[in-house]
């Protein structure tokens, strides 16, 4: 069979390059694009063996891609070996805490950490009352035994005398309360302070380390003392000048004197008020930063400037309820008490032979009535006192940025690391949110000055150097590429000014 392009039926003018010889079968067979150039010799699978990828050419050496602004051509540190668990949560977020937050976290802490915050505190209250009431009974007990062994006028003489004794016996005891005050505030600030990063003190550290701190906590409370007396003084002489009036028999002067001594003791409120929230934190700054009594009132002083108001309705909210709840208990307590007795003396009088058995009654509902007061009261020692450290805490990261420091006390502890240092004595990070009444120092972006009337080109006009383009007009393109404006510059002209 003849092929159908002959050179007999080419057509005249075709040349003979093109015929049948150029774009035959054999051009495009099997021998120029068959099995062998496209079979497994060239494209088979020893061009995509194993080692052509193999781990040398994305190890350690140099990137065969260019190197990069991380690229510094070493192997990476080895990452910590096994599984590492996320960061126990702590006990507030860290970064500066609204109102809401502050307050929730306050009865937060009542289940964090219970053994150590509430354990100590019932232990220390339960010794430091009953020793109170241990002393003065025993100096009275003592002085009526006295009384009723001596006779005439020495018993005359002891029993006027006992009083005195018993108020002397009180002064040990208030030095007792203020020991057990501030081995509870230690103790209950050491508590948040571990919270904060998701930690728990040990009662033993916590113990210890509070007695290192009470010394400073007692001179703290001292000069409170001492400070609330001199303030008392000039209402004690107003009213003694009272007194002293009215058995002179001059009424108007115990008007006068009588009128001052109101305006005295009001003004004496308002200062007790003002003094504790501005020393507030002042216990706080003495057990987590190791300061002195006057330096720890001083750092006080300066965290709650500007934060006054704040900090006082929080305190002040947060004693309130407490306070409530306590008068609810102790009414609770009388109430059953006055059911109790009318239930077993209806008439007012005891049925002969059941003498004991009311005694017992009423025994047994007063020491259940004692001890929910002594649980209230503990639980409001854990509340107040880890509410005046959660709010230096958060005063502490508003004004210093305490929360950077915290947060790097997680993470290393996250990580397996020991942390390098105290967070709660690191320096000061400048603050993270502006003080009220205080300026905020940040940059402002100040807009460039805008043309003067007559200076933006009319429509069809080009745009002459340095003055303003024309509305919707596409930027000039600039040959010189070093003439181009970096993003942190300013645009060449300045906006239109507004409407």
């Amino acid at each position: 069979m003849t092929s159908p392009y002959t050179p007999d039926d080419r057509g005249p003018g075709v040349p003979e390059q093109y015929g049948a010889p150029g774009y035959g079968r054999p051009q495009y067979g099997d021998q120029q694009y068959g099995g062998q150039q496209y079979g497994d010799q060239q494209y088979g699978r020893p061009q995509y063996e194993q080692p052509q990828y193999e781990q040398p050419q994305y190890g350690a050496g140099p990137n065969p891609y260019g190197a990069a602004s991380w690229d510094t051509g070493e192997a990476a540190p080895p990452s910590p070996a096994g599984w590492t668990p996320a960061p126990r949560q702590g006990l507030f977020p860290l970064r500066p805490l609204n109102f809401g937050e502050i307050f929730g976290t306050s009865f937060k802490l009542l289940r964090t950490n219970p053994g150590v915050s509430i354990g100590s505190s019932a232990i220390i209250s339960a010794v430091s009352t009953a020793i109170s009431v241990a002393v003065p009974v025993g100096v009275l007990a003592w002085g009526v035994q006295r009384s009723s062994m001596a006779t005439g006028a020495d018993a005359q003489e002891i029993m006027t005398a006992t009083p005195f004794w018993v108020l002397l016996a009180m002064v040990p005891v208030m030095l007792l309360n203020f020991l057990a005050s501030g081995l509870m505030q230690a103790i209950i600030v050491q508590v948040v302070a571990a919270a904060a990063t998701g930690e728990r003190v040990r009662f033993k550290q916590a113990w210890a380390r509070a007695w290192r701190r009470l010394l400073p906590l007692l001179g703290y409370y001292a000069l409170i003392g001492v400070g609330a007396l001199l303030a008392m003084l000039p209402f004690f002489g107003l009213v003694v000048g009272v007194i002293a009036a009215a058995d002179a028999g001059n009424g108007g002067l115990v008007a006068l004197l009588g009128v001052l001594a109101v305006i005295v003791s009001i003004g004496f409120v308002v200062l007790v008020v003002w003094l504790s929230t501005k020393l507030l934190l002042a216990p706080s700054a003495i057990v987590l930063e190791r300061l002195g009594a006057v330096a720890g009132m001083r750092r006080s002083w300066r965290l709650v400037k500007g934060y006054f108001w704040r900090t006082l309705g929080i305190s002040l909210l947060l004693q309130v309820i407490v306070g409530t709840v306590g008068q609810l208990v102790s009414g609770i307590g009388g109430f059953v008490l006055g059911i109790i007795g009318g239930i077993l003396a209806p008439s007012g009088a005891v049925a002969e032979g059941q003498e004991w058995a009311v005694i017992g009654v009423i025994g047994l509902v007063t020491l259940i009535s004692a001890a929910l007061g002594v649980i209230v009261g503990v639980l409001t020692v854990v509340l107040i006192a880890g509410n005046a450290t959660i709010m230096y805490a958060d005063l502490r990261m508003r004004k210093e940025g305490l929360n950077i420091h915290l947060q790097q006390v997680v993470d290393d502890r996250a990580e397996g690391r020991e942390p390098e240092g105290d967070p709660w004595t690191a320096p000061d990070l400048g603050p993270t949110t502006p003080t009220p009444g205080e300026p905020w120092a940040q940059p402002q972006a100040q807009p460039g000055p805008y043309p003067q009337a007559g200076q933006y080109p009319q429509a069809g006009q080009p745009p002459q150097p340095g003055a303003a383009p024309q509305a919707g007009a596409a930027p000039q393109a600039q040959s010189d590429p070093s003439a181009q404006a970096r993003p942190d510059q300013q645009p060449p002209y300045p906006p239109y000014p507004p409407a």
